[in-house]
This record gives structure tokens, sequence and C-alpha cells, in this order.
């Protein structure tokens, strides 16, 4: 036996493995990077576990006399990476514990190598239910129960044994989250978290919003407060998520509790977001989603600055380029971080070092992560193509060092942990299909209407109640559709590469107004019903313009727009003049809080709306156009109001409830007690409106699932431990 291989004193401790003699660290076999003073400390530690060790022998054994540093700055240093570089915090702690004004203390069992049973080889069965995930945390107890095993049999001592060292496996395994989610819409984004412990995933639709699933549990936990969630991102201790949601950068403790705002996203699209290995800021894409930024703010709030954006790239960078999708290199590469840039239709890899400015394309590919435990690069195929790759990558030089190899097929959405954990989430997500459906007053299903089509959300009946326009993504972005109810048939109204949605039909239904999003901003636009002739531009901004909704003598169209200062959302409108040209918006409540989805009653001397001023989403109702009274409508909180044809009842949604409210306005108003008519969740649509009211108020249009439709199974989250050793002979 070769001498170097007797001479090893391996210390294990948990999932890690210290090597004393080569002052090498490594998490389920997978090095991880320790500078020299950081290990001597950890060393100090495991020589004598359970004690104290005080400052003074750390000081002795680290830094003799005839070394001149500050001792106390390198020492909080050098046990700031020891912790880093274990997954452990000064709050939290598994393995180091800090004894104020003495020392510190190892607190985790230990035992040399051989102590350790290896799981038996082969691929775990994908999971037919949430049972699976305990698997992480079943192998890290066995692992824990051997090690204390051996310390009683063996003591505590570092045993020099020339047991071979145990392989290394990859291990697979999935979960489909529980079918109360609403399975009708592809996910909003997944993130493992830096120290593989959770998972976190939006969904939209009615029980959207965001879930972690903890991989020592069964069941995921929606953290309230977080509807319209999508695309988290997590802090590098793991113990915050950000992520976008109703034009605001939020972030929320793993644990949950209250969301704190980090700023107002300066433009309509949020692209995915980085925090930096410094927790001190983040970086995220935004803009229009066709010409979106790069900006920096810090993690504690405040105003954004730009970045990166795409003319940097690309002085003759046309619209629809987007600087998209970053994620943060290791601490050690500097600030440096991989991204997207690209359209739709394509996209290319790139990375850049933020002090230096080098800036280097990688091809073609999209969503780049790094896997830090084997310094490759994992990334999906071009737009539209939903397989995963791996490539070696330098962070140092910002280039590949060898060439790609196919990871997964029909996989999107990567994302790794520290230690070499992957998830992705599987399939291509086709949006499945669905039809309108009328139902009565107590939630029956009445009748089927119009064509299947895929992901129907706000819709807006015409005046006549013969036809009904909505937004779908069937073309693969937003566009507005028209149903006719009569004759069952569908016809698409915009076709342009803007994204339309939010349409309202004008009071002679000739027309369909609705908003869009393009490279210059938002702007509220008119359409024949028809299709023919040019649309008509009513109103334009910089900012977020939703919900467009016309008075029924077609004197004003009101909606609502997010605040430049404030970023909240105040209720506006117009005036039309009779050549149809709109006069300067006029602000009709603007305050701190966010004013949403006004509608004008039959008519015309009300507006209801819904307010968060009371910390939820409330639906009120005020007189227009002066608005100097205010009468709460609802109880319990409430959203997406509508107006009875007649203006004797208004309806909104509380959860998943369709409520109705009595109005009369002979003398004053007056509101009567709300009554849930019936609960469905297809009412919203990532939070977006999903019904409308008959005239006569005994019928209402919502969207369902279209039955045995193949495309509708909910997606499976995959999971794959240490990913590289199925491709180790492949890599080299």
């Amino acid at each position: 036996m070769p001498m170097e291989r007797q001479n090893r004193r391996v210390v294990r401790f948990g999932v890690f493995e210290a090597d004393l003699l080569t002052r090498e660290l490594r998490k389920r076999g997978a090095r991880v990077r320790l500078q020299e003073q950081p290990f001597r400390l950890l060393q100090a530690l495991l020589e004598r576990p359970g004690q104290i060790v005080t400052r003074e022998e750390i000081k002795e054994k680290l830094w003799p006399d005839d070394t001149f540093v500050d001792f106390d700055k390198s020492l909080n240093t050098a046990a700031q990476k020891l912790r880093q570089a274990l997954g452990d915090s000064a709050e939290s702690r598994r393995f180091m514990e800090t004894i104020p004004r003495q020392g510190y203390r190892f607190l985790a069992p230990i035992g040399s190598v051989g102590e350790q049973p290896t799981p038996e080889s082969g691929e775990s069965s994908a999971l037919a239910s949430p049972n699976e995930p305990r698997l992480k945390k079943a192998l890290i107890a066995v692992s824990a129960l051997a090690v204390i095993l051996g310390i009683a049999l063996l003591g505590p001592m570092f045993v020099q044994l020339t047991v071979p060292e145990p392989e290394r496996l990859a291990r697979r395994f999935s979960f489909v989250p529980p079918p109360n989610i609403n399975y009708q819409r592809v996910f909003g984004g997944l993130a493992i978290s830096p120290n593989g412990m959770h998972i976190a995933y939006t969904t939209l639709g009615a029980s959207g919003g965001l879930w972690v699933q903890d991989l020592d549990r069964d069941q995921p936990r929606q953290l309230a407060g977080t509807e319209g969630a999508y695309l988290p991102f997590w802090s590098p201790d793991s113990q915050f998520i950000a992520f976008g949601a109703s034009g605001e950068l939020r972030k929320i403790s793993v644990h949950g509790g209250d969301t704190g705002l980090i700023c107002p996203l300066p433009g309509p699209a949020f692209i995915q977001g980085t925090w930096s290995p410094t927790a001190e800021s983040m970086l995220f894409s935004a803009g229009t989603s066709g010409h979106a930024s790069l900006y920096e703010v810090s993690s504690q709030g405040g105003s954004p600055e730009v970045l990166l954006t795409a003319s940097e790239l690309d002085e003759a960078a046309i619209v629809g380029n987007a600087v998209s999708r970053p994620s943060f290199l290791p601490r050690e590469a500097g600030r440096a971080l991989v991204f997207t840039f690209g359209s739709a239709n394509a996209s290319t890899l790139y990375a850049r070092n933020l002090n230096t400015g080098q800036t280097e394309s990688l091809g073609l590919g999209d969503r780049p992560v790094y896997s830090a435990s084997t310094g490759h690069l994992i990334y999906q195929s071009e737009r539209g193509v939903y397989n995963l790759w791996a490539r070696p990558f330098s962070p140092q030089t910002l280039q590949f060092t060898g060439p790609a190899f196919p990871l997964r097929q029909n996989a999107r959405q990567p994302s790794l942990s520290q230690d070499g954990t992957l998830v992705y989430l599987d399939g291509i997500g086709v949006i499945p299909a669905e039809t309108l459906v009328w139902r009565n007053r107590v939630g029956e299903l009445l009748e089927t209407v119009g064509q299947p089509q895929l992901g129907i959300r706000e819709l807006a009946l015409s005046p006549d109640g013969q036809r009904v326009a909505v937004t779908s993504a069937e073309s693969g972005h937003s566009e507005i559709w028209i149903h006719d109810l009569v004759h069952s048939t569908k016809t698409r109204l915009t076709s342009d590469q803007a994204r339309d949605g939010r349409p309202t039909w004008s009071p002679s239904g000739r027309e369909i107004t609705y908003r869009s999003e393009h490279e210059r901003g938002w702007s509220l636009v008119s359409k024949a019903a028809d299709g023919t002739g040019e649309p008509v531009v009513l109103v334009e901004s910089e900012y977020i313009l939703l919900s467009p909704y016309w008075s029924r003598d077609g004197r004003y169209l009101v909606y609502h727009q997010r605040g430049a200062e404030t970023g909240s959302h105040d209720l506006r409108y117009v005036q039309i003049e009779l050549a149809g040209s709109a006069s300067e918006p006029v602000t009709f409540l603007g305050s701190p809080a966010s004013e949403r989805t006004p509608k004008l009653s039959p008519d015309g001397r009300f507006v209801a709306y819904s307010s968060d001023e009371s910390g939820r989403d409330e639906i009120y109702v005020r007189p227009f156009p002066d608005g100097a009274a205010r009468w709460p409508a609802c109880a319990n909180g409430g959203r997406h109001p509508r107006w009875r044809s007649d203006g004797k009842e208004l309806y909104y949604i509380q959860g998943e409830g369709l409520m109705a409210v009595s109005v009369s306005t002979e003398n004053e108003l007056t509101l009567g007690q709300p009554q849930l008519l019936f609960e469905s969740q297809y009412l919203t649509e990532g939070g977006a409106v999903a019904y409308d009211v008959s005239s006569d108020g005994q019928r209402f249009l919502t969207a369902a699932p279209v039955e045995d439709n193949e495309e509708s199974a909910p997606p499976t989250i995959r999971i794959v431990l240490n990913w590289y050793e199925e491709f180790r002979d492949r890599g080299q």
C-alpha cells in the first residue's frame, strides 16, 4: 500500500470529509473550496470535538508570534469562511459554535473514514407519493447514526485506516405537488436553496403563489401573502426568497411571514434575478418583455441602477432583444455572472465580470446556472427547445474548458445547490386546453360554449352577450381572441409582436379596447371587433397600464396605472372627445395604497374598485367623477368587481368564491350584505379576472379544462443528488 494512502487522516462529520493531510474538505465526495487558514481553524476544532478551543490556542496554531496580522479581524474572517463552507451560521449552528470572548467549539459527532456505510448503487424510483423527498434527510440520518456507532466503538480519535474511499453515487427522485394546487398553468419559476434543503416554486391560478418544498418533509408549504409571485431566487444563506409580483421585487423569509418590498420594477416585465454571493445586493432583469436590461439594487431595498443594456452587447440590437436570466458565479470569481441575451426566438449565453468589464459570448443557450461543486455550466438549449446541457466552465477566465454533453431531454428551469444537487422541471410544460362554460348562481355547469383554446383568461362579454373577448397565449405570446358564442367559432383579433391583454368592449360593441405592452412601454388601444382598420392608441405611458373599462355612454375610459414615484397603482380616466381622441389622463384616486380594476356602474355615477389600503385587497365604491365619498362593499377581502347590467347587483371574488352584493341607488347608494354564490378555482387566472356575468345576473361565464386532456397532467419536479457522478467518465 503506498505510503501516501497509509498516512491519510480523513475525518468525517455529517455529510463532510476533512483530509487533514492534504487539507481538503469534501461534501458528499465533492470538493469544497476552503482557504488554508479556515481549514486550519477546522482542523483545530476537529482535534478537540465538543471542547472549547480558545482564541489564544487558535492564534498559536494559525498565527505564531512571528506573524503580524490583525488577529481579531483575521480570525473572524476565517470563522466566517468556514461557516460558509459548512453551510452553517451563527444563528443556526450545526457544526461550529462561537463562545463569546472565549473561542469556538465543534458541535457535531465525528468519525474516521470507513465508519459511514455507502448507499447501494442504483436509481431511486420516481415517487408515486410526496413521501420520497424524505430520501435526502434519510441518507443524512443514516450517515449520522453510523458515525455515532463508530465513535462508540473506536472512541474520539483519528484512526489511520486503509479502507478504500466510498464511491459517490448519483441519486434521482422526483415529486409531484399535491392535488390541491391548480395545475392549469405551467410553473412560474423553480429554485433550490444554496444549502440544498428547500425547493421554492411558484404556481399561477386561484391557488397560485410561492410554495416551499422542504426536502425533509412530506408536503409543501404555501407562503401566505405571495399571490401572483413568480421567478423566485434565494439569498446565499438560504433564509430568504426574492420574487417578482405585481410590478414589484419583494422578499420573504423561508419560514413565511410578511413580505418586504425591495423596489418597484423599472418595467412591466421581470425576467429572473440573482442574489450576490456577499448578500449585499440583487441583480435582476426588467423592462419590457422584448427589451429588458440588467439592474442592481441593495438587498435591503432602494432604487435600482442600470448595469447592462442590450445596446451595450450589440449596438444594432433590434427591439425584441433582452438581457435576462442573470446568475452570479462563485465569490472567488469576483463580481462575475452568466446571463442570457436574445429574443423570444433565439438566445445566446454570455458571461461578464462587473469589475473588469470582461464580457464573453458563449454560444446558443438559455437559463445558465453554474455547478460550483463540479465546475460545469448547466443550461437549457436555445429558446423553444427543452433540453439540458452541461459543459466545463472556468469562472476565472469566463470561458468553456471542454465540450458540452447532454444532461436531460424534455427538461427545463435548471437550478443547483452548492453541494451539486440539481433540480429541474420535467416535460415541455404545454398549457392545457380549456373551454368556456356557463354556470348558474350556485355554480352548476349549464352548457359548454365556444371553442377549446389554450390558456383562456381575462373574459369580457360583449354588450349583446353573444361574443366574449379573451386573452390567450395559444400562439406563443399574449393576444386577444374573440369567441362567437352563437356560432361556436373563435378568431384572433391581435397578432403583432406586442403582449396584448385585458380586453373590454366599447358600449356599441363595435370596438375592443385592450392594454398593449411593447418596446416603448404600455398603451391602451382600441381596435374594430371585426379586425378591420388600424388600432387607435388612446393612452400611452412608460408605466404599467391595466384594466381599461368604458362608461356606458362612451364618454369616459377608466383604468389603473402604476405610479411613477410611489410604485403603487392609481385609478385614472380619460374623457373621449367627439372625434374619438382622448383627453389628457386625470388621476381619479392616487394614494400610497394600490387601487386596481376600476369598473363604472351602468349609470356612470359610481366606480367599484379594489384597494389594499387596509393591508389586503378590499372592494370599495366611490362616486364618479368627484370621488368625494367612499363605501366599503365587502368584508374579509375581495378582488375583481363586476356590475350587473341594471346596476342592482355587484359581484367580486373572495378567495375562490364568487360574492354578490345587492345595490340600491334610489336616494343614495346603499349596499347589502355580501352573499356567497359559489366557489370555483377558475374565477381568476394568474391574478387576472376569468369570469363575467350575463345581463340578468343569472348566469356566469368561466373557463374550465377540457375533459380527458392528457396535456393537463401536473408537472413533475426532478431532483438529482450528485448529478455529475453518472457523467464522470463521459466528462473526463
